[in-house]
């Protein structure tokens, strides 16, 4: 009786060992939940930049019409104006989704990735799983750029368990898994904003803007022959815009850099069993352009 009891202690602590073995260190789960935290508020960013500079086209615009001479012409314009809103709407949708992804990704890593027990996990990993297949569907549909789906299913993993150490371990092995199954995905998506943001034609409509605003309100204010208090600060506050949209569009740019390169280290330091670092610096990076882009974007308006 007393040697049955022996092996079946050893058995439990051997478990326990291996368990623990398969769970990542603390190090690594910082890693991992650093960069999703710094990721997670990217849409509302993204909107912000697209949402802003469609404004300002469209405040321009309003500005140039008011310089034509005839009603027909004057409406003619206010027309074109809108159709290039809408115009402006579709490309902010196939941005946003891009972001989107992105979004959903870092909350399926903050999930699996923190210290806080979470009661519901299984139900929280499902409803994240089905929106980023979702998005990626969407993404697949709306551009020619084509991205894998049916990649995750950590949920129907994790779904029962019991335990705190087990529940370490099962989240340890799938973030492992969803990190190296994700990292393709995360570069084309990093790949398809960084087109779209230092494209010819984004840099041409940005920089026309800022030249157009001003002849377009002078011609404005020549043609109506005064000018008020409110429209000068509007000219102003859209002046302000487009300087912060520019450094808006670069910094956007390096974050999506930094997003690419710090996932990519990420993924080769979680698959090494004696990671020797203490901290990413890609990660640092991405945090501290995430605050600049913070900053900039509470200038506009």
């Amino acid at each position: 009786m007393i040697k049955k009891m022996k092996k079946f202690i050893t058995f439990i602590l051997l478990t326990i060992v291996i368990q623990s073995c398969n769970t990542l260190s603390h190090t690594k789960k910082t890693y991992v939940h650093q960069f999703a935290a710094s990721t997670k508020d990217l849409p509302k960013y993204s909107l912000k930049f697209n949402q802003t500079l469609s404004n300002v086209r469209k405040s321009r615009g309003v500005y140039f019409a008011n310089t034509l001479s005839t009603p027909s012409l004057h409406l003619t314009e206010l027309d074109s104006i809108y159709a290039q809103q809408k115009l402006d709407e579709r490309q902010t949708i196939l941005f946003q989704n891009s972001f989107e992804i992105l979004n959903t990704y870092s909350k399926i890593l903050l999930t699996l990735s923190s210290d806080v027990y979470v009661d519901d996990l299984y139900n929280n990993i499902k409803e994240l799983e089905y929106d980023l297949e979702s998005l990626i569907n969407l993404n697949n549909k709306l551009t020619s750029f084509n991205t894998p789906t049916g990649f995750v299913n950590i949920g129907a993993k994790i779904g029962v368990v019991s335990g705190r150490i087990y529940i370490n371990q099962k989240q340890s092995k799938e973030i492992k898994i969803l990190l190296n199954s994700s990292d393709t995905l995360i570069t084309n998506v990093s790949n398809n904003i960084i087109s779209y943001l230092d494209s010819k034609n984004l840099k041409a409509i940005i920089d026309n803007e800022d030249k157009m605003l001003s002849i377009n309100y002078l011609s404005y204010i020549q043609q109506s022959n005064r000018t008020n208090i409110s429209n000068d600060l509007e000219y102003i506050q859209l002046k302000s815009n487009i300087d912060n949209i520019k450094q808006l569009r670069k910094t956007l740019i390096i974050c999506m850099i930094n997003l690419k390169e710090s996932h990519k280290i990420m993924v080769e330091e979680i698959n090494k069993k004696n990671s020797t670092i203490d901290t990413i610096n890609e990660i640092k990076e991405l945090a501290k352009s995430i605050v600049e882009i913070n900053q900039i974007v509470k200038e506009l308006k």
